[in-house]
């Protein structure tokens, strides 16, 4: 008899977390590792900014686990370097860390140290919230591996069902893919450049024979991997999710799926696809209810400083006197002056002209607002 292709079954699906990044003030690079149970003499440090943050300065590198540093962290790891100059601390200034783990600092961290201790990452984050304050998780990466002989689905018949306008993602139906059938297709659920839940959908053994991982490539017959990138807000709240829930993570990524996508028979989108409803099992669908708080206007400005904007409106000025503007653009002082004021940014500012005893600029201000 012929060899008869085994149909997929949720045995062989496992989950991952791929990637991990959080950010602590006022806290050592040294109180950092200890909690990390990661050796302090190790690490390589190396000049180098994160994009969006321009506070850090120099990054310490050991297995794929890197600490973005500020000119204070660092002066306070390494009191001798001199690789480079750094500017000297203001009196106010703490110290800022951010804590990046890639993919393969994840497995590193998972095998050597989670392991070892006999915790999880569900323990971890949950020691994590306990022992820092104000803990700012800014990316997780989790993902499903399906290394069935024969998918559940692969990168192109998802891709296949998106041209055909049978899904949704949450309220979005954006896509997008790259690659080709022979080199490995990659399909995006969301916008790559503005979601702050990206789906991402690849042939992980195709991606593995491209860098030549020939080891790792051939673990598996097949291997497609779908992966949702958290960041900002949701991050956190997933991440406390895990720490706080008895649920293993295959089955929080599951629930999360369950409920915000599906896939549809046709375009009437009244039947969920077949092929769905077995991968995702019996988990629980839950929702995920993100509490935007308004930020004050010192904050505000903070982020405008770090943020760039203001580099970015000194390069508009600069364009606009000389009648160079980008079009659409148009002018920079004339836009100032026509555009309203949200509400949002409304209630900061009277807070602000509060603090600083100046009520009497409301009335003028509320001029600015916008009414709508």
């Amino acid at each position: 008899m012929g060899n008869t292709k085994k149909s997929a079954n949720q045995s062989n699906i496992f989950a991952l977390v791929d990637w991990f990044q959080f950010k602590v003030k006022n806290i050592s690079a040294f109180e950092i590792l200890k909690f990390l149970g990661l050796p302090s003499n190790v690490w390589i440090i190396s000049q180098g900014k994160l994009a969006g943050y321009q506070q850090f300065i120099a990054y310490a590198e050991f297995c794929n686990i890197r600490l973005y540093m500020n000119n204070v962290a660092l002066l306070g790891f390494d009191s001798e370097f001199e690789d480079f100059e750094i500017e000297e601390p203001k009196e106010d200034d703490v110290s800022q860390i951010m804590v990046q783990f890639s993919g393969r600092g994840c497995r590193y961290f998972e095998d050597v140290i989670l392991k070892n201790h006999s915790l999880t990452w569900a323990i971890f984050f949950k020691e994590l919230f306990e022992t820092f304050e104000n803990v700012d998780v800014r990316r997780i990466d989790l993902n499903l591996n399906d290394v069935n002989e024969v998918p559940y689905f692969t990168p192109s018949s998802i891709l296949n069902l998106c041209e055909k306008k049978r899904f949704n993602y949450g309220r979005s139906t954006s896509y997008a893919s790259v690659g080709t059938k022979i080199l490995g297709q990659t399909t995006y659920l969301g916008s790559p450049k503005t979601s702050d839940r990206l789906i991402i959908i690849y042939d992980k053994k195709s991606e593995r024979m491209a860098k030549g991982q020939l080891f790792e490539a051939n673990q598996f017959p097949s291997w497609v991997r779908l992966e949702i990138r958290f960041i900002r807000k949701i991050a956190e709240e997933i991440t406390k999710k895990i720490a706080n829930e008895n649920t293993d993570i295959i089955d929080i990524i599951k629930g999360y799926l369950k409920q915000q996508l599906h896939f549809y028979s046709d375009t009437t989108q009244d039947k969920e696809m077949r092929f769905w409803e077995r991968y995702l099992g019996a988990s629980k669908p839950f929702k995920i209810i993100i509490k935007h708080e308004n930020t004050s206007i010192e904050q505000k400005a903070k982020w405008l400083d770090f943020g760039g904007a203001l580099s970015v409106t000194r390069v508009l000025e600069f364009l606009t006197d000389y009648g160079i503007t980008p079009k659409k653009v148009g002018s920079v002082y004339k836009n100032a002056e026509n555009k309203k004021i949200p509400k949002s940014l409304a209630i900061s500012v009277i807070d602000y002209l509060d603090k600083v005893n100046r009520l009497d600029l409301i009335p003028e201000f509320l001029k600015m607002v916008d009414k709508k």
